[in-house]
C-alpha cells in the first residue's frame, strides 16, 4: 500500500505529484470561498424578500385605495360627460326655438315696415 509519505519520497516524482495535490487544495478553498459567498447571498436574498414582502403590505391598502378612487373618478367622470351632454342638446334645442323666434319677429317686422310705408304718404 502506498501512503502520502512513500509517495512524497519518491526520487523525482515529488513535483510531479505536489503541484497537483496544491491546485487541488487551491481549487478546494476556493470552492469554499464561493460556499461561503453564496451562503451570504441566500441570507442576503432572504432579508431582501422579507423587505419586499413587508413593504408590499405596507403599501397594498395605499394602492388598493388609489385604485378606487380611480374608479370613482371614471364614474364622475362619465356623469358629468352624460350631464354636458343633455346640456348641449339643450341648449340645442333651446337655439333652435331662439332661431326660430327671430326668424319669426324678423318677418313680423319686415310685414309690419310694409304697412308702415304704405300708410305713411308718399313725398315727391
Amino acid at each position: 500500500m502506498v501512503t502520502g509519505n512513500t509517495i512524497k519520497n519518491l526520487p523525482d516524482g515529488h513535483d510531479r505529484i505536489d503541484k497537483p495535490i496544491g491546485m487541488v487544495h487551491t481549487v478546494s478553498a476556493d470552492l469554499q470561498d464561493v460556499r461561503a459567498d453564496l451562503r451570504d447571498v441566500k441570507a442576503r436574498l432572504a432579508t431582501l424578500e422579507s423587505t419586499v414582502g413587508e413593504r408590499l403590505y405596507d403599501t397594498r391598502p395605499i394602492w388598493e385605495r388609489a385604485l378606487a378612487e380611480i374608479a370613482e373618478t371614471r364614474s364622475e367622470l362619465a356623469e358629468v360627460r352624460s350631464e354636458i351632454r343633455d346640456g348641449f342638446h339643450n341648449l340645442g334645442d333651446k337655439m333652435n326655438v331662439l332661431n326660430e323666434d327671430v326668424i319669426t319677429v324678423r318677418a313680423e317686422n319686415r310685414r309690419l315696415r310694409k304697412r308702415i310705408d304704405n300708410l305713411e304718404p308718399k313725398t315727391p
